[in-house]
């Protein structure tokens, strides 16, 4: 995307924070075109939200209780949450797991094949907004 300079005086940014813009842009309209894990990943804010709180706990997992908790109402309800925890274990991008103490604690955790995705999501942000 071109700017000339009266576009960057309107807008105020930096040449180098809009070339950043541009590439995040980039690098999001081509994970949304992505098919699997990608494009389930950025469907919507609470996709991301979840995602990166499940990844966050790599060896352990997480209790919908707790994404609940951490999530805040007005991002995503409770059956939203759940309706994403549903469509990634059917789609095999989370695992799900009873608690042995309580089973009726439902625990998630990212599909391992999953964790390298979303470790180069994480290099992508700093590489665009070094």
């Amino acid at each position: 995307m071109n700017y000339n300079n009266d576009d960057l005086y309107k807008n105020k940014f930096s040449y180098n924070t809009l070339e950043k813009l541009n590439s995040f842009y980039d690098y999001m309209v081509s994970m949304s075109s992505d098919t699997g894990f990608n494009k389930f990943f950025v469907r919507s804010r609470s996709h991301i939200m979840v995602t990166v709180l499940v990844a966050s706990r790599h060896k352990d997992f997480f209790s919908f209780e707790k994404l609940c908790n951490k999530i805040p109402n007005n991002v995503a309800s409770r059956s939203t949450i759940k309706s994403i925890l549903d469509d990634g274990v059917k789609q095999n991008y989370y695992e799900k797991n009873e608690c042995n103490k309580d089973r009726r604690i439902q625990l998630y955790k990212l599909n391992s094949k999953n964790f390298d995705l979303i470790k180069e999501w994480v290099g992508k942000q700093g590489d665009i907004f070094k």
